[in-house]
């Protein structure tokens, strides 16, 4: 674009935002003395080519934002007259392919605000400062954020005395190794939050002179440098700071950290504050006043070398949040925690998660009133042998979701105060507790619980269990609920009046299972039933309604039940199967299988159905398989099974066959090759055929 001659201009200001396809600017015949401010004057443009370097700009004083978003790659600051220019901020902002700014002759000696000046430029690999002068201005914030290339910076000339904010200057500058701010006068700054965060390669900084007395900011201050190995910061004034979350969070490789002289006492947030501090083996915060805190939320979170925390000076009575305060502290041997006031909590989420080095725990004095949700508290605990939560008040619990979840050495649990009338789930609740012998859960008010699901599961040990007051009416998923529970010999579940809508791998791998009792389970809206009894061995008898009008899935529903010596299935009613494989398979004691009721008509893989179904010797299968494709080993190895009629079936989508009657000699076949030619060629020899579409 070029201009038209003596034209007289006073204002710039957004003048060619968002002209898109604007590439080359030349102001010839301009007369711009008068303008003042170029704010926007050439955002989200694609200029390339710019000349303002005949133009007198002698009056200007407002460049923000100029060229922010614009595909500029060289540009030099130089051809303005910036002797009064006061606001720089943003001038550069998000020009992602500039490379080269010349600073080398520019006036800055009235600039006040530099904020974002240089934020998210990319492609810039170095600045020169070395005429820059910064002694009137009061913002730094997001001056270099985001400079992601910036190798390195050399900024000893930086007057800093009136600078108020320095929030976010250096954030993200991910490839600067070292920063002397050896020279930065810091005494009227207030704001230092996510100064440095997201220096990803600073193994150094010179923070030595810093007066940090005014500042009342601090959070995520240094967080995600993670090659910084040591802070010292005993000379930090911290009297007047409010927020200190996530300071040091994800520092990996900070293994040393002086807050010797910190002063907490003003502090209202330490949320994240030393969250993956990977490598910390150690922190002295004996000092720590904390009476005005209100968030610790993952305030150690994965600090996996903490090896101990004294944390005996703590005042917790304001603190409304400790959601995973300790959650994946693996290394921690011993915390004593007695002093916490809990009685603001409202949920003690993942609290110890992943202690798994924690062999004891002393929380008989914690106040739970307040506490709505327990999720997760205990996770992962594996070596804690017994919790003593007799004075727990849970009056106002909703959620015990995996409370005690992998806690693997946990052999005595008393829960006799536990009131569980306003729980909603409990499911994962004792999962993995392998070393559980006995649980009393007697007490129990089920009344409220919508999930079950894997509530018991991979209780390994567990002998016995009364669930008299286990009536859940409003539950909707058992699954997995007593899975892998290997030594229950019986589960007596009559009271349980629920309507569920998933009951799969409820009694899976519960390998001495003799008897099953849950005759008032209302399984109308039952859609996944699979895998329900598989790999029950000892399994022998079971009372319940199976007319499941709405099941879909009932692969492996009673596989390797070697036991069951009969199934009554008159009252399955469902419409909707999808899958039976494996339904049946190794359910070696049966002899007789009638599912004349059951509608197969939208059942896609039958595959090992009733294979190794050694000892039957009557089945009645009037299937519809129009849809199927899958039949392998349908039928294997049924050695007894002297006749069977398939005349019902169409398997003209069948793909597979394989050793569909592998192994059943003597075997007399009903089938109509009118519905089922395909099947001819994998018919064994050993078998008679009888071809009733021939009569």
């Amino acid at each position: 674009m070029k201009s038209e001659k003596n034209c007289s201009i006073t204002s710039m200001i957004s003048t060619f935002e968002n002209c898109k396809k604007l590439k080359e600017f030349r102001i010839d015949g301009f007369n711009v003395e008068l303008v003042k401010s170029t704010n926007k004057m050439f955002y989200n443009t694609s200029l390339s080519i710019f000349n303002f370097s005949s133009y007198n700009t002698k009056n200007l004083e407002d460049m923000s934002y100029m060229l922010a978003y614009s595909s500029i790659r060289n540009f030099s600051l130089n051809i303005f007259n910036t002797i009064k220019v006061k606001n720089m901020s943003n001038l550069f902002k998000n020009c992602t392919y500039m490379t080269s700014i010349d600073l080398s002759k520019v006036n800055t000696r009235e600039v006040q605000d530099t904020s974002n000046m240089f934020g998210s430029c990319i492609s810039i690999q170095n600045l020169n400062f070395s005429v820059f002068i910064t002694s009137n201005v009061i913002n730094m914030s997001y001056m270099f954020h985001n400079c992601e290339s910036l190798m390195k910076l050399d900024i000893n000339n930086f007057d800093t005395n009136e600078v108020i904010d320095m929030r976010n200057m250096f954030d993200n500058c991910e490839s600067l190794t070292s920063l002397n701010l050896f020279y930065f006068k810091t005494k009227k700054v207030k704001n230092m939050d996510y100064m440095f965060s997201g220096c990803s390669y600073l193994y150094f900084i010179n923070m030595s002179r810093f007066d940090t007395s005014l500042v009342t900011d601090m959070s995520y201050m240094f967080n995600g440098c993670d090659k910084l190995r040591s802070l010292d910061l005993s000379h930090f004034d911290t009297s007047k700071v409010k927020f200190m979350n996530g300071m040091f969070k994800s520092l990996y490789s900070l293994n040393e950290l002086n807050l010797n002289n910190f002063k907490t006492e003003n502090v209202e947030n330490m949320q994240e504050m030393f969250q993956y501090c990977k490598n910390l083996t150690s922190i002295d915060l004996s000092g720590f006043n904390t009476s005005k805190v209100k968030n610790m939320n993952k305030m150690f979170d994965s600090c996996y070398n903490l090896a101990s925390l004294d944390l005996s000076s703590f005042n917790t009575s304001k603190v409304g949040n400790m959601e995973s305060i300790f959650s994946q502290c693996h290394s921690l041997i011993y915390l004593d925690i007695s002093n916490f006031d809990t009685s603001k909590l409202i949920n003690m989420n993942n609290f110890f998660e992943g202690c798994s080095s924690l062999t004891s725990l002393n929380i008989s004095s914690f106040n739970t009133a307040n506490v709505k949700s327990f999720n997760s508290m205990f996770k992962g605990c594996s070596k804690i042998s017994s919790l003593e939560l007799s004075k727990f008040n849970t009056s106002n619990a909703v959620s015990f979701e995996s409370i005690f979840n992998d806690c693997a050495s946990l052999r005595k649990v008393n829960l006799s105060s536990f009131d569980t009338s306003k729980v909603t789930s409990m499911s994962y609740m004792f999962s993995n507790c392998i070393s559980l012998i006995s649980l009393d859960v007697s007490n129990f008010n089920t009344n409220g619980v919508t999930s079950m699901h894997n509530i018991f599961s991979n209780c390994s040990s567990l002998r016995n269990l009364n669930l008299y007051n286990f009536i859940g009416k409003k539950v909707i998923s058992l699954r997995g609920m007593f899975k892998d529970c290997h030594k229950l010999t019986s589960i007596d579940l009559s009271n349980l009046e629920s309507s569920p809508d998933n009951i799969g791998s409820m009694f899976e791998n519960c390998y001495s299972l003799e008897h099953v009792e849950i005759s008032k389970l209302i399984t109308d809206n039952i859609h996944f039933t699979d895998h329900l009894f598989e790999n029950c061995y000892s399994l022998k008898s079971i009372n319940m309604n199976f007319s499941m009008k709405s099941a879909m899935y009932l692969m492996g529903i009673f596989k390797n039940c070697y036991s069951l010596i009969s199934i009554d299935l008159s009252s399955f009613k469902s419409k909707n199967i999808l899958s039976l494989k494996s339904a049946f398979e190794n359910c070696i004691s049966l002899t007789s299988l009638n599912l004349s009721n059951f509608i197969t008509d939208k059942a896609i893989d039958m595959d090992y159905v009733f294979n190794n179904c050694s000892s039957l010797t009557t089945l009645i299968v009037p299937f519809n398989t129009e849809r199927t494709t899958r039949m392998r080993n349908m039928f294997s190895f049924c050695k007894k099974l002297t006749s069977l009629d398939i005349r019902t079936f169409n398997t003209k989508k069948v793909r597979i066959f394989t050793d569909i009657f592998l192994n059943d000699e003597g075997l007399n076949l009903y089938v109509d090759f009118n519905k089922s030619s395909n099947l001819k060629e994998y018919l064994p020899h050993y078998i008679n055929v009888n071809d009733i579409s021939q009569r």
